[in-house]
């Protein structure tokens, strides 16, 4: 008389992004990886912790200067899965933004 109900099983909790994994070089520490609470950087100082997966969006959250910050999130590699997470926070630097094409305003760029 009724139809089953069915469901289509979402994601499993490994694809999801992961939050607190996100880090950002030189902000608000400089010269080390912090928690970046709201994952939006450049590339060049966005990273994942280890075994997370760097997925960078298109939604463009905020700028470093000049450069644009898209939105990025982290997500849990499975295993034997090859993970990049953008930098290796454990034993690679991000890169600084002074002397680079980002320094400066945006503004002055138009």
């Amino acid at each position: 008389r009724y139809a089953a109900a069915t469901t289509t099983p979402g994601p499993t909790a490994s694809v999801l992004p992961q939050k607190g994994t996100c880090r950002r070089w030189g902000h608000p520490e400089a010269g080390e990886w912090n928690k970046d609470s709201d994952c939006c950087a450049i590339d060049m100082q966005a990273a994942c912790d280890t075994n997370y997966r760097y997925v960078k969006s298109d939604e463009v959250c905020g700028f470093s200067g000049r450069c644009r910050e898209y939105r990025y999130s982290c997500v849990r590699c499975e295993p034997g899965e090859a993970c990049d997470s953008n930098y290796d926070v454990a034993y690679e630097d991000g890169e600084d933004l002074r002397g680079s094409h980002c320094e400066g305003s945006h503004w002055t760029a138009c």
